[in-house]
């Protein structure tokens, strides 16, 4: 009888806990860790409870085979060892259905939670993706964009630079003719100039010459229309020589401006 009783205790205790973990409402992973948590501590106890309830009836067998009590005594015994026994089993039943019931229920209702949980944030996570690839997308049509119109101005450049350099070679030969023109020029120019000082040497001289033949035939002359007609030719040789020297300066005078 006292060991039915300590079974009745270990079996309300373990009713208690049993009560107790049943009674403990999960919100998230971390009660749904204490409700795994209380119901292995369960499982536990009633693993305790068996092996203590077959070490009992082990040694209710010894005691039931060297006792020296009368029959109705051992009738009355067994059959309230057995009464207790199948109590227990009973029991021990009830809590293991109740504990793989209340372990199925916890378990459906976590994943559950967990399932919607894990929707919500795929939905989120997906909306979140969608928002990046549309982003990503505009940047990479403005990229494309950019680039287009890179491309053109690089060929525009291109172009330009081309043009350029084509320009430069013309500019750099006519550069070149004109400096070899010039130079040519200038040394036609200095030429002529030469020639124009020998030509007014030459002229003064045969000036100076005919100026004395006249000057000879003057002094012969008796005519007086005669002589004043050597007179004006003689004037005549003068101003043409000195036309020539005033045409000489003014063209030098007009190369040196331009230069």
């Amino acid at each position: 009888m006292k060991n039915s009783k300590s079974n009745s205790k270990a079996d309300q205790s373990d009713d208690d806990d049993f009560k107790h973990t049943h009674s403990n409402n999960f919100k998230a992973d971390g009660d749904y860790m204490n409700s795994l948590q209380n119901a292995r501590s369960v499982l536990a106890k009633l693993e305790k409870t068996i092996y203590k309830t077959s070490k009992y009836e082990t040694k209710l067998s010894r005691c039931k085979s060297g006792h020296t009590h009368s029959h109705s005594l051992n009738e009355l015994w067994e059959s309230d060892f057995t009464e207790d026994t199948h109590k227990l089993k009973s029991k021990t039943e009830i809590n293991r259905n109740d504990v793989a019931r209340s372990w199925s229920t916890m378990s459906i209702v976590c994943l559950q939670y967990q399932y919607d949980e894990l929707t919500k944030r795929y939905e989120s996570l997906l909306q979140a993706f969608n928002e990046r690839c549309d982003a990503v997308n505009t940047r990479d049509n403005a990229l494309n964009d950019l680039q287009k119109r890179l491309n053109t101005c690089h060929n525009e450049i291109n172009e330009v630079h081309k043009t350029l350099i084509a320009v430069c070679d013309k500019y750099l030969a006519l550069k070149y003719k004109k400096n070899v023109q010039l130079s040519s020029l200038n040394v036609k120019i200095e030429k002529l100039k030469n020639m124009i000082k020998s030509v007014l040497k030459s002229a003064e001289q045969a000036r100076i010459h005919f100026d004395n033949q006249l000057a000879c035939y003057l002094s012969k002359e008796k005519d007086a229309i005669s002589a004043t007609l050597l007179t004006e030719i003689t004037i005549c040789n003068k101003l043409f020589v000195e036309n020539l020297k005033l045409k000489a300066h003014i063209n030098e005078l007009t190369s040196d401006v331009r230069n």
